[in-house]
């Protein structure tokens, strides 16, 4: 089993703090307890509780998905990765994602799903320009209560040919960086 560092900056609490209902707001906002930073200079990834096959990834995988955190400015929340077939075959099943002979969850150790559901269209967009340039090859979109967005570094099967799905479902500007990512031109993207 891999252990993985994560760079998370979680807020020093301030030794004097006491819950509103216990004492009045502090007047002076340096003793309130910081927020933390969004920091885009250091790749954040964190792993979705439940997530599957998180622990399977490939080193170069993992580093290229803080590299992608970092570049889109947002951390990457992993929801799924690695997939046993019959898991897979249940999501086959009710309409969600590939059969398993044919997915790069279970075939590879370099596919993964990240959290969308509270990222905006611009953030999106952002992730699927900055994952293509960082040699994802296959990049999808699924909308409704398990937004998420797939990306993976293909296959035997699949080959290293950029590959999307689910431009319809996306947003004005993540499907306009899906249909670049497609035809090998994503440096065109404008924002």
């Amino acid at each position: 089993m891999r252990f993985y560092e994560f760079e998370l900056k979680w807020p020093t609490p301030n030794p004097n703090w006491k819950p509103s209902w216990m004492s009045e707001p502090p007047e002076d906002p340096s003793d309130a307890v910081p927020r933390p930073q969004r920091n885009p200079g250091s790749g954040r990834v964190m792993i979705s509780p439940g997530a599957s096959g998180w622990d399977e990834i490939d080193d170069g995988m993992f580093n290229r998905l803080k590299q992608l955190s970092a570049n889109a400015g947002t951390a990457v929340v992993v929801t799924s990765a690695v997939r046993a077939y019959d898991l897979q075959m249940r999501f086959y099943n009710q309409g969600i994602g590939a059969h398993p002979d044919a997915s790069t969850h279970v075939q590879t150790n370099t596919a993964v799903d990240i959290r969308t559901r509270n990222l905006d269209d611009a953030t999106i967009a952002r992730l699927v320009v900055e994952a293509s340039k960082l040699g994802f090859t296959g990049i999808g979109f699924y909308s409704g209560n398990n937004a998420h967005l797939h990306i993976d570094m293909g296959g035997q099967d699949v080959g290293r040919q950029p590959r999307v799905w689910g431009v319809d479902k996306a947003g004005p500007r993540t499907g306009n960086a899906m249909r670049l990512h497609r035809q090998g031109r994503i440096d065109d993207y404008q924002e």
